[in-house]
């Protein structure tokens, strides 16, 4: 609830309401945990992430060993420190705030060791490089026994030919590819470019105009290497392919190519024409896409040509769920980094729809064939994961091969649904396809590639089934998954299961961080409420607030009695406490009673409030969670943040921000009304 007391400029009480506040003088292990120890790694953790820079494995580990309040306290203060400038617009904010985010989340899981793109701190730290305390131009430096000069802003090999300018947007736009991701809360787009040796990164809020990154390699297939670890990196964090595509720099491309030079197999298009009316290939319809091939499978469909000439196998499945259903097991296909088409739910003729990608080039082969691709042996395991009986295909057509690299062209026949459409029996807990997948008798098509995997090609495979997070996994479910949230949940946790199972089967070890045993809460009996001095009333220092002298003594002495008891922590002595009863006119004791009996309101009042304070502490509140698809997520989606007290609410968690709904009548609520005003919460 909100208190009807004067608040500070950040919306706490007092200091001691501070998540973040530490009274000096007091033990150091009842105060949010910072030793004077680690004091100094706490602020050297502050100090680096502040100026962009990482911290120290020990920084980072004492700040992950705070309690969540502080440590959430720390990373919120990091995360404004990045934020240079003023946003008028909230979306603005919050694509910039995001971006700080992940910002002071990579310097401090590359830190840790623990990040999944950045195999050092300097990798996070080059990748977030400031522009500020930039070097000069015509400074040197050596890195691997290479001297390097500042030229033009970017550094160059010393000796090499005068570099060429940096490439144009329009340059950039000719090997483009875009990706969006909408998981959880976001709705981010990010680009990857390459003209020559130079590379572009583009990113922020979707109809945003973002930030840029522009970077000089040492050769194009240097860049094109770097874009593609990054473009991976984004899919691991459930972002999907949009739109454009990287053009492929073969080996030997790199000789005799200058810095500025692009890839020998680029062809510079002429730009596209724009037709407003026609809807973009974002849009989430066909309208307008161009038919250029027949039915291929069961389920109606043909091959389309986008509007901006991509092309596309689209069909018409039996239902909204089997749709949400594919475009689900493609996207855990490819968190577990194996090779599908992109895939995504379209809307076709009026009809939910699924889009795959075309991949040119990919080919049938013979199941010996196929068992000798690469990537063939490493999907094993995710196909038993997820139950994909069809990932063979009766004619060996969904396991293909592009360029001698295996990749399943259909998904349709993982998850809940058969590849024709009907619900899967026995999709549970129990990984039976390891077995059923190399089974001639049971499966012969798939057993023709798989049967003659090794124990070894197994575990491998496995590995990237087990090393998937709860939180990965949950996520794309949560966002991509077919029916309800309860629906959603279920298969959160079949996919669990299964994951677990294949560990149990194969002898391995699941990496995620295993859950902690709770710790039993300790009672710290100075953060009790002394009681208020009958003796010393209010503002006025005279005894009330009865106008009878040995009540008020007797009140006193029965709250002070009241707190007394309240120090062991156990309810029981509260209930269990007895105090005086005194006759109002004489003043002569006529009795005791329990103090939740006790004559005085006031004191009645103040034992309900030490046991409310003492079960607060044995048994605190789970921290709340918003979760996608639960009420109160689609209620905090459906009101903007009121951007003034944003700080303020972040700091006792963000956990909801409601903005404001419109007026009505709250007398009737029997609610005092709270309003927003200058930014501050007042009653």
């Amino acid at each position: 609830g909100l208190n009807s007391g004067a608040e500070d400029d950040h919306g706490w009480e007092s200091d001691e309401d501070n998540p973040a506040f530490k009274e000096p003088g007091k033990d150091d292990a009842l105060n949010g945990g910072e030793s004077t120890s680690e004091a100094d790694h706490i602020q050297g953790w502050k100090d680096a992430v502040n100026a962009g820079k990482a911290p120290t494995k020990a920084q980072a580990e004492a700040i992950e060993k705070l309690d969540d309040d502080n440590k959430m306290t720390h990373f919120i203060e990091a995360k404004y420190a990045q934020l240079n400038e003023d946003h008028d617009d909230d979306d603005e904010f919050n694509a910039a705030y995001d971006e700080a985010s992940d910002k002071v989340n990579d310097l401090h899981q590359a830190a840790l060791g623990t990040h999944e793109s950045f195999d050092t701190p300097q990798e996070a730290e080059d990748f977030h490089s400031a522009s500020g305390d930039s070097p000069k131009e015509g400074d040197t430096k050596t890195e691997n026994g290479k001297t390097y000069v500042l030229q033009g802003g970017r550094w160059h090999l010393s000796g090499a030919p005068e570099p060429k300018p940096e490439p144009s947007a329009a340059d950039f736009n000719i090997n483009k590819v875009t990706y969006h991701s909408h998981v959880g809360n976001s709705n981010k787009f990010y680009s990857f470019a390459q003209h020559g040796s130079y590379t572009e990164q583009h990113w922020g809020g979707i109809g945003k105009k973002g930030q840029k990154k522009v970077q000089l390699h040492d050769s194009p297939s240097a860049a094109n290497a770097h874009l593609k670890k990054m473009m991976q990196a984004k899919k691991n964090k459930g972002y999907y392919h949009e739109s454009g595509s990287l053009l492929y720099v073969p080996p030997g491309a790199d000789a005799g190519a200058d810095a500025g030079a692009a890839p020998k197999k680029t062809v510079k298009a002429a730009p596209k024409k724009v037709v407003a009316s026609k809807p973009s290939p974002s849009d989430g319809t066909t309208n307008g896409w161009k038919k250029v091939g027949a039915q291929a499978g069961s389920n109606k469909g043909g091959f389309y040509e986008d509007h901006s000439g991509t092309k596309h196998y689209v069909k018409t499945p039996k239902s909204e769920d089997h749709v949400k259903n594919e475009v689900l097991a493609a996207k855990l296909y490819q968190l577990a980094g194996i090779h599908v088409p992109e895939v995504s739910a379209v809307n076709h003729d009026g009809k939910s729809s699924v889009a795959s990608k075309v991949i040119d080039g990919v080919r049938t082969m013979t199941p010996e064939g196929l068992a000798g691709l690469s990537g063939t042996a490493d999907g094993f395991a995710v196909d038993a994961w997820l139950a994909n009986h069809d990932a063979v295909g009766m004619a060996h057509d969904n396991l293909l091969s592009d360029n001698g690299k295996a990749v399943h062209i259909d998904v349709g026949g993982a998850l809940l649904y058969r590849a024709q459409g009907g619900k899967k029996q026995g999709f549970n807990g129990s990984v039976k396809e390891l077995s059923s997948l190399r089974d001639a008798s049971t499966n012969p098509q798939a057993a023709s590639v798989f049967g003659h995997l090794t124990d070894e090609q197994i575990k491998q495979s496995a590995q990237k089934v087990v090393d998937l997070s709860h939180k990965d996994i949950s996520d794309l479910v949560m966002t991509y998954g077919p029916g309800s949230i309860a629906v959603k949940n279920k298969l959160v946790k079949t996919l669990l299961d299964r994951r677990n199972n294949i560990a149990k089967q194969l002898g391995l070890k699941v990496s995620f961080k295993k859950t902690k045993k709770p710790k039993q809460p300790k009672f710290d009996p100075s953060r009790l409420s002394k009681p208020t001095s009958f003796m010393s009333w209010g503002d006025t220092g005279e005894p009330g607030p009865s106008g009878i002298k040995h009540i008020n003594r007797a009140n006193h002495d029965a709250a002070k009695a009241i707190y007394a008891a309240a120090q062991s922590g156990k309810p029981a002595d509260i209930h269990n406490l007895k105090q005086p009863v005194l006759d109002k006119e004489s003043g002569d004791v006529t009795g005791e009673k329990p103090v939740l009996q006790h004559p005085s309101q006031h004191v009645v009042s103040y034992a309900n409030q030490m046991l409310n304070e003492i079960d607060t502490q044995l048994n605190p509140p789970k921290k709340f969670r918003l979760r996608e698809g639960d009420p109160i997520k689609i209620l905090h989606d459906s009101f903007p943040v009121i951007k003034t007290i944003k700080t303020h609410l972040e700091k006792i968690g963000k956990y909801l921000s409601l903005g404001n709904p419109g007026s009505f009548d709250t007398q009737s609520l029997g609610f005092p009304l709270v309003t927003y005003k200058n930014g501050k919460i007042s009653k």
